[in-house]
């Protein structure tokens, strides 16, 4: 069995998919296990709130003996052991951190507010994130945030009835900065880093992360950008959804904060977002070309104008997968306020209406 090249071996492997089996198959032989290792490794996903969670203590046997010697008044996350195990560490190539332990939660449930309290960013969140650049063959890095959003202003008014969400734009704002700032750490390259992946991003802006210098740093590197956008509901005048500033802020933004930063390097892009996106709130990215674009994948995308097509054509020469998921086609509008020469709102809410 030994003189079966890798590469047949890995090709058997990469169909297997239960961990259990995955587990016999490295005791097979010394040269099948270490292949097995590398895909069992391959992945690892971290809870912020319980960073053990998603591991197998099954795996404890890889330590080291250096690792099983060490004495510390804070205990390591299996995450922490993975990196102290060269073998280990070499195999991961995808790292997700998931922001909250149950992400979809039925925020409608008047038990809400009481089980997911608002999350705050602490020290050890801080040290699992760092860590994130200790893998030198990394890909991938992945966060799942809750799906439920809120966002509060100064001038906001809303805060005396408003349920708070468990991820807070504050709390969403600090995981973010320390993984772009870990992923953008000198001292620890990760010149394989590809793919970038955000679940349930927070329709929010926040300057002190966009506009740093690590922010853009990271966007010029990678060649896959994911995203999956969620937005704030007003459960109590879900018209008013509408109408809240960071609705529309985000999507005219999205093109200069998130886009332009990668538009050179991007071979792959994917946006989702809960609610229609596109006319309203509009979305207009004609001064961003991505020369380099192979896939374009678009969620809940509204189509209006010619100009949406002419664009995804101007990618031809490139674009070999165009995916449309949900996205419809306006026919006609009745909006409460004025709208432009393009027939695009000029404000989200305002008297009188047009029709077109």
């Amino acid at each position: 069995m030994d003189k079966i090249p890798a590469e047949i071996f890995r090709l058997i492997i990469k169909g297997v998919t239960n961990t259990s089996d995955l587990k016999n198959l490295r005791l097979v032989s010394k040269s099948l296990s270490i292949i097995v290792t590398e895909k069992l490794f391959s992945h690892c996903s971290v809870h912020l709130q319980n960073p053990n969670e998603g591991y197998d203590d099954d795996n404890e046997e890889e330590e080291s003996e250096e690792v099983a010697e060490i004495d510390t008044a804070i205990p390591f996350t299996n995450l922490e052991k993975i990196i102290r195990v060269p073998g280990l560490k070499q195999a991961v190539r995808s790292v997700r951190y998931i922001t909250s332990l149950e992400p979809y939660a039925n925020s409608y449930l008047s038990s809400y507010a009481e089980k997911h309290p608002p999350q705050h960013f602490n020290i050890s969140m801080k040290r699992i994130i760092e860590k994130c650049n200790r893998f030198p063959n990394l890909t991938t890095v992945a966060v799942e945030f809750a799906e439920f959003c809120t966002y509060l202003s100064e001038e906001d008014e809303r805060g005396f009835y408003l349920t708070p969400a468990e991820d807070s734009h504050e709390y969403r704002t600090a995981v973010l900065k320390e993984l772009f700032r870990s992923l953008n750490d000198p001292r620890y390259p990760t010149p394989s880093l590809t793919t970038l992946s955000l679940k349930n991003l927070q329709n929010v802006n926040d300057a002190s992360l966009n506009g740093s210098k690590d922010f853009l740093a990271v966007l010029k590197r990678i060649t896959d950008l994911r995203m999956r956008i969620v937005v704030e509901y007003e459960k109590a005048t879900p018209e008013s959804s509408w109408s809240l500033p960071p609705m529309h802020d985000f999507f005219t933004e999205l093109p200069s904060t998130w886009l332009a930063p990668c538009a050179d390097n991007l071979t792959s892009l994917t946006i989702h977002c809960i609610h229609w996106w596109g006319y309203f709130p509009k979305c207009d990215w004609r001064d961003v070309h991505f020369p380099k674009l192979k896939k374009l994948e678009l969620g809940n995308y509204t189509f209006s104008h010619d100009w949406q097509l002419d664009w995804i054509l101007s990618h031809g020469e490139t674009l070999e997968v165009l995916k449309l998921d949900d996205c419809p086609i306006l026919a006609g509008i009745r909006h409460l306020g004025d709208l432009d020469h393009e027939n695009y709102a000029m404000t989200p809410m305002d008297n009188g209406g047009d029709s077109i």
